[in-house]
């Protein structure tokens, strides 16, 4: 009985290998990683090295500035009620309400949520 159960398992083994070894697939990079709207800060580079100005909407990977240098220090962009995920600073009046989410229709805790004071 132990041989005909050693015997199936490796039968499926070999056919597992098999099949693994025959199978092509491949992962589009846009969505191997999330993504968010970052906000540079003095110092940060372009790809090519050009200096970027402080303020430029950047997509970047969700932590980039951690790792990437050219990036290093990045914001995240503010959500602004009626304006979405910006890097302009939100218009007077307006206070931090915690971060947007899902209802803003963007990942939780990465961005800034800012509506209209009181």
């Amino acid at each position: 009985m132990w041989l005909l159960v050693a015997a199936l398992v490796a039968a499926g083994l070999l056919v597992f290998g098999v099949a693994v070894s025959y199978t092509s697939f491949s992962i589009n990079s846009a969505q191997q990683f999330a993504r968010a709207g970052y906000c540079s800060v003095p110092g940060n580079l372009s790809v090519d090295g050009t200096p970027l100005q402080p303020g430029t909407f950047l997509d970047l990977i969700v932590g980039e500035p951690e790792w990437n240098g050219h990036y290093a220090g990045a914001a995240p962009a503010n959500f602004v009620q009626g304006a979405g995920v910006t890097c302009s600073p939100p218009p007077p009046g307006y206070v931090r309400d915690g971060f947007a989410g899902a209802e803003n229709q963007v990942a939780a805790g990465i961005y800034p949520y800012y509506r209209p004071g009181p």
